[in-house]
């Protein structure tokens, strides 16, 4: 399996109009790690979300009403930031909660969401991610194992 080099796919992708992607892999095999590695390397906005909502009453008191419209409206706060690149962590636990609708949202926001920064969630694998491709103009799955990323 010929891997991606990581940053090179980041290049390319900031230079789409839709910009985000997602990296999955099975649970505790490096995820945060890799996106804390790299955030700090290419000098992206680390969120780890879970503590992003915990830190917000707003959010916190609707967490179990959270919804994946509610999402666009937080990416339009979150990409106020100076960075190019935000790289969201620990995005799983609304992913547990939300029925099959907001899972199709979720990839719809990933596949359509404009925006001028690269937003990379970072999240467990599931079934629904791996039976969907969503293809950047140069032809890469924006959906990726973290297996098929190429380490530093």
């Amino acid at each position: 399996m010929s891997q991606i080099n990581f940053i090179s796919f980041l290049k390319n992708q900031n230079t789409e109009r839709y910009k985000t992607i997602i990296i999955y892999s099975k649970p505790l095999l490096g995820k945060t790690t890799f996106a804390k590695q790299y955030a700090k390397k290419i000098n992206a906005k680390y969120i780890d979300f879970l503590d992003y909502v915990v830190e917000r009453e707003d959010l916190k008191n609707k967490i179990d009403r959270f919804y994946s419209e509610d999402l666009k409206s937080i990416l339009k706060k979150i990409e106020k930031t100076k960075e190019d690149y935000i790289f969201i962590d620990n995005f799983d636990f609304i992913l547990n909660i939300w029925p099959k609708k907001d899972l199709e949202g979720f990839l719809n926001i990933v596949e359509k969401y404009h925006s001028k920064k690269t937003i990379i969630f970072f999240v467990q694998e599931r079934k629904f991610l791996k039976k969907r491709n969503i293809y950047n103009t140069y032809g890469q799955n924006r959906i990726i194992n973290i297996y098929k990323l190429k380490q530093f």
